[in-house]
């Protein structure tokens, strides 16, 4: 077959395998893709869940403690809020604000540094910069806060000013309430009738409060003149430093406001066993607050291990806080899957280029094999030629009695018996190599004496042999050394092989035949003086239909199969033929033979 329509069948079986390969590895992608999505979808899920739960939580809890903040008595609240407040966790601090009094704390209350904190905090409500009721603001939510802001609300915070700048300015109005001195001292009074006077301006960032006037104006519509019956309660958010604070507040008949504050790590308290009863070995899930710092987690890191995700605010409830979500294996999943598609698509590669190869050589090995058969076949046709044309030519002369010297007439047939002896050989070859091909090739094995084999093909081969200019010895043929082989075979190999010194090694002196005894069997040696075989031709030298191409074998007749057919003779009976230079020049052939032979071919 053409090695250009091996190519094309090779390309025809390529482009297809490629594009299944690459189809392949895609649709490992998208499947990746997919189920990356289900992955997300589920952490969305989970994360929206965790939310309804913590929003559920703190609504709860707002609900219940405002219930019981309008549920209390309206005479003698400051006690009542007092022992409420030691009663309940879930309270931090509790506060009377009465206009033209000021705050009214409980009589359990001293002056202590939580205290101070707490009018600090507070300090722009209860001086009236702030009106009690939360009104949302576009981008603000209603929150109140004081001190620095972190860098999200301060965007937030520009955004809003710019909105604000293309929208008509409202009528100035006058401020509510008039500040107090920064140094001013803050009133607080107690149930028992006490008062404690707490400078602020000492502490670090503090605002000084001033107590409410009777004579101020109102802070804002919902701070006006008191109302006939008790409000309902309300909630406001409450910043300080970044920090979230919850402060439940109600107003009374009288225009008093009581009011209690949220005890936030209560509250942090109660959701690590929500955060497990979501727990994901995939999935880390955390509440954040308004600073990105992390409160609660579950999944085992302290800090995210990859990109945010998922993120979902829980406002209203927790203004700025907000449930994230991180996938532990985002980039360790997408690896196997990455590396899955390169080993397919390697695989086929690989699977493509070692076809293409494989089938390049067999190309190459079918190509050598048939001009080795080529060479074959033109061999034994001028092989078969040249005996038939001797024995034709001197069969002729005697027929027609053109010679009658009796001299002559020996001579032309001896010249008849050897060229049909060369042409036996020939034949006899053929025919053993194409049984052997076929696994056809039966050894008839039998104790035989070597010595006596060697002697015979001897005495039959010397005169050949010596109208090469060759002279044949033996070596310790004396003895009788009887081994189980295939007399025939035996013979054959022996033939091929001073067949090839005649050839090869004509005028060389002399060809040198030994019989050696083994423990495993005996060995064979067959030596001549000849110019020898080259080293790059050697390994080949077995090798069917091998002839080297040199001056050598340009003016010697052979068809490259004498030394191939015993090497697998040697071999058939269980021995084996080697090839090796003569120390001084010429070649050296070892015939193995072993103790044990089989009758049946080698596979």
């Amino acid at each position: 077959m053409p090695l250009g329509r091996i190519h094309l069948y090779w390309l025809l079986i390529a482009i297809p395998t490629l594009l299944l390969g690459m189809a392949s590895a895609r649709l490992l992608l998208g499947e990746e893709a997919r189920l990356r999505a289900l992955a997300r979808r589920a952490d969305a899920e989970r994360a929206e869940r965790l939310a309804e739960t913590v929003r559920g939580l703190v609504a709860t809890v707002k609900q219940d403690v405002l219930e019981q903040l309008v549920a209390l008595p309206a005479a003698g609240y400051p006690a009542a809020l007092g022992d409420w407040m030691s009663r309940d966790p879930r309270i931090r601090n509790v506060f009377v604000w009465t206009p033209g009094e000021g705050v009214v704390l409980p009589p359990a209350r001293g002056g202590t540094a939580e205290e101070r904190r707490f009018l600090q905090r507070y300090a722009p409500l209860f001086e009236g910069e702030v009106p009690w009721a939360q009104h949302p603001v576009a981008g603000d939510g209603g929150l109140a806060r004081a001190g620095p802001a972190s860098p999200e609300r301060q965007a937030r915070v520009a955004l809003d000013q710019l909105r604000a700048k293309a929208r008509p300015a409202p009528a100035a109005a006058p401020p509510p309430y008039p500040t107090a001195p920064a140094a001013a001292p803050v009133t607080a009074s107690r149930a028992d009738g006490s008062e404690d006077r707490a400078r602020l301006g000492g502490l670090p960032g503090a605002v000084a409060v001033a107590p409410a006037d009777a004579n101020r104006a109102p802070a804002a519509e919902a701070d006006a003149a008191p109302a006939a019956t008790p409000e309902p309660g309300h909630w406001r958010t409450w910043f300080e430093g970044n920090q979230l604070y919850l402060l439940g507040w109600q107003r009374l008949a009288d225009g008093a406001i009581r009011g209690v504050e949220l005890e936030t790590a209560t509250l942090l308290s109660r959701l690590p066993d929500i955060f497990a009863s979501l727990r994901d070995p995939a999935t880390w899930l955390a509440l954040r607050n308004g600073e990105g710092g992390v409160l609660v987690q579950s999944g085992g890191a302290a800090e995210a291990p990859g990109p945010i995700g998922i993120v979902v605010p829980l406002a209203p409830e927790l203004p700025h806080w907000e449930i994230v979500c991180s996938r532990l294996d985002a980039h360790s999943a997408r690896r196997p899957m990455l590396l899955a598609a390169w080993l397919l698509l390697s695989l086929v590669l690989a699977a493509l280029v070692s076809g293409g190869l494989l089938l390049a050589r067999d190309a190459a090995m079918q190509r050598r094999d048939a001009l080795q058969k080529t060479s074959f076949v033109s061999s034994v046709s001028h092989e078969l030629k040249t005996p038939l044309t001797s024995i034709r030519l001197y069969a002729e002369l005697l027929r027609d009695g053109r010679v009658s010297e009796a001299p002559k007439q020996g001579q032309y047939l001896n010249v008849i018996v050897a060229e049909s002896e060369r042409l036996t050989r020939l034949v006899n070859n053929v025919l053993d190599f194409s049984r052997m091909e076929q696994g056809r090739r039966r050894y008839a094995i039998e104790s035989a004496d070597l010595a006596r084999i060697l002697r015979e093909v001897a005495d039959a081969q010397r005169d050949r042999l010596r109208a090469s200019g060759l002279t044949l010895v033996l070596a310790g043929c004396d003895a009788p050394v009887v081994l189980p082989v295939d007399r025939d075979a035996v013979e054959q190999v022996m033939v091929n092989l001073l067949d090839n010194a005649a050839k090869y090694a004509a005028g060389g002196g002399e060809v040198t035949v030994a019989l050696h005894a083994t423990p495993d069997g005996a060995d064979i040696t067959v030596e001549d003086r000849g110019p020898g075989i080259a080293p790059p031709h050697r390994k080949r030298l077995f090798e069917s239909f091998y002839r080297a191409d040199c001056e050598l074998t340009s003016h010697c007749t052979g068809c490259g199969l004498g030394l191939s057919i015993a090497r697998r003779l040697m071999r058939g009976m269980g021995g084996d033929l080697l090839f090796a230079p003569r120390e001084g020049g010429g070649c050296s052939f070892t015939l193995r033979v072993g103790e044990k032979a089989t009758r049946e071919a080698p596979a």
